[in-house]
Formats: C-alpha cells, structure tokens, sequence
C-alpha cells in the first residue's frame, strides 16, 4: 500500500490502488435527483468491461454523503438506508444491521452476498453520516477474493481529517 494514491479532501482521507480511477461527482439537488457528494475508486480488470447484464470484473469502493443518503443520527440513517435496501430495492439477501468501529468511529454495518458482494457501511463525524460501499464481482474465485481484500486495504486506511 507504500506505493496507493491518497485521497484527502471533504475532511476525509484514505489510500487506494494506483490503478483504480477516482471520480467526484456533487449532486445538484433537483426534480430527478437528491443532492449530495459520491466519491468512487473503480477499478475493472482490463478486457472485463462487459455489459451491466454480464458479471463484470473489478471492484468499486464509494463514499456518499449529503441529501443522497439522507439527514438525522447515524443510527436513523442507517436504518431508514437499510430498510430502502431490504425492501424497496430488491436485495432480500441483505444482512441485519451490525455494529462496528470503522476510523476509530461506531459505524453500522450490512452486507450481501456471495455472487455480487456489497458490504455497505454508516459512519459520521460531528456533523455528517456517510455511507461507504464496497462491492466485487469476478467469475475467478481467487480474483474476487483479491478485490475483497483490496476493498479491506482501502476501508482500513480511511479516517476523517
């Protein structure tokens, strides 16, 4: 991990692969979207770019923010977030709600899998809730687990500024 990127902007930090791309999008809040700030390190094994109906290969870590995820106590975003998961957004296979310490911070925790892994986590300093999202796809058992722990790495140097 010497050798990663850093991120550090928005009072957030954390390192990641030097060949995944970093985008940041701020939403503008609008009649078709909520507002808010996505960051997202992606990175798709090269000659894996298949359609969205195809597994693809590679993994994506997210941070969200803002009007996007919603406003209130990391505990009530979190469960509103996890109840949009469970039944509005079709992933019945999302586990409960699991306490855990991400950046020295109690943060809330689910996950799903095991085909297109997503775990998805709440934490929050003074003022925000974020919400992270680590998710892999490979048809390779053996690379899966690779951006499995790729996506750990990532998550284990995160903390806020």
């Amino acid at each position: 991990m010497a050798d990663w990127k850093t991120y550090s902007n928005n009072g957030l930090f954390f390192r990641y692969p030097l060949e995944a791309e970093l985008n940041q999008v701020e939403r503008v809040k609008n009649e078709f979207n909520e507002g808010g700030t996505e960051i997202t390190v992606t990175y798709i094994r090269p000659g894996y770019n298949q359609p969205q109906t195809d597994i693809s290969d590679g993994y994506v870590f997210s941070i969200a923010w803002g009007e996007v995820i919603g406003f209130g106590t990391m505990k009530e975003v979190s469960q509103k977030r996890y109840a949009q998961f469970k039944d509005g957004d079709g992933f019945p296979e999302m586990t409960t709600l699991t306490e855990t310490n991400i950046a020295n911070q109690s943060a809330y925790c689910m996950e799903q899998g095991p085909v297109f892994y997503t775990k998805t986590c709440y934490v929050g300093n003074k003022e925000t809730v974020f919400e992270l999202n680590l998710f892999s796809s490979s048809s390779d058992v053996k690379q899966k687990q690779n951006y499995d722990l790729v996506l750990s790495q990532i998550l284990s140097t995160f903390k806020f500024l």
